[in-house]
């Protein structure tokens, strides 16, 4: 499952990219991110770090990247920074190289805390593709987080399934997990009052849309698949950066910031 996810972003990034000239620069170097992202996956050594993670009471994520075995990953991680050197722009490439020069210590505490672009674009490969390979936990009840990594999810996507037409759900910011989530509640403080909950949309990109609260002023893209069945989420949110120019203009904050901290 995890390989065949990269190829679909990249084909989803690249077809955007002809309809959204104007995010080329954005997507282009997304591509190259998939790339560097696939190699770690195909890398991974699966069974060996699954074994070495402890095991964790009903209902708590099992895959935090506090809990993974960094120790593990460092030599992919330096693997995956190499690549990094050579594919974003000068402040990305500036940071790689900062975390291979600090050690191997340094490197390590980034991946524990999961903070920064660099750690973060290199657990998401690792964490989607464990995610991939493990048997999922108790669910909790908490629709604010990932019931597998504990991640706060990045979009949400509306989709006609068997027993429910328009049926919501959301996918992880880290894991790319998905769970179902009630079409009218606010992810971030469970606000259901309809007129505290705002629907914006643009012409532009009528597929994608802004929900916002009013509540607790944060917002979240949701992407209807049944407008366009080719649509990515995640790829979509990420290219739509012109919504969240425009909720930052009226000082909204987004619940979670994608791979690129957009």
């Amino acid at each position: 499952m995890s390989q065949a996810l990269w190829a679909t972003r990249r084909a989803r990034a690249g077809q955007v990219l002809r309809e959204a000239p104007h995010a080329e620069e954005l997507l282009s170097f997304y591509v190259r991110l998939t790339e560097l992202q696939e190699s770690v996956a195909e890398s991974l050594p699966v069974d060996r770090i699954i074994k070495a993670v402890p095991a964790v009471k009903a209902n708590e994520p099992v895959l935090s990247p506090r809990r993974l075995p960094v120790d593990e990953l460092l030599l992919l991680f330096e693997e995956f920074l190499q690549g990094v050197l050579y594919t974003g722009t000068e402040e990305i490439e500036a940071g790689a190289r900062a975390l291979l020069h600090t050690g191997p210590s340094h490197a390590g505490a980034a991946l524990y805390t999961a903070e920064g672009f660099h750690a973060r674009a290199f657990l998401e490969s690792v964490m989607i593709t464990l995610a991939a390979n493990t048997s999922e936990p108790n669910i909790g009840k908490n629709p604010k987080h990932c019931y597998v990594c504990g991640s706060r999810p990045v979009v949400s996507f509306l989709q006609d399934l068997p027993d429910t037409l328009g049926k919501r759900s959301l996918a992880c910011s880290l894991c790319s997990t998905e769970w179902r989530i009630d079409r009218l509640r606010c992810v971030n403080c469970g606000e259901t009052n309809a007129d505290q909950l705002l629907v914006h949309n643009a012409e532009s990109i009528p597929h994608v849309r802004l929900e916002e609260c009013r509540t607790c002023r944060r917002y979240l893209k949701t992407v209807d698949l049944r407008e366009r069945g080719d649509a990515v989420p995640v790829v979509d949110e990420l290219a739509t950066i012109e919504m969240d120019l425009w909720a930052r203009d009226k000082g909204l904050e987004k619940l979670q910031l994608n791979i690129l901290e957009l």
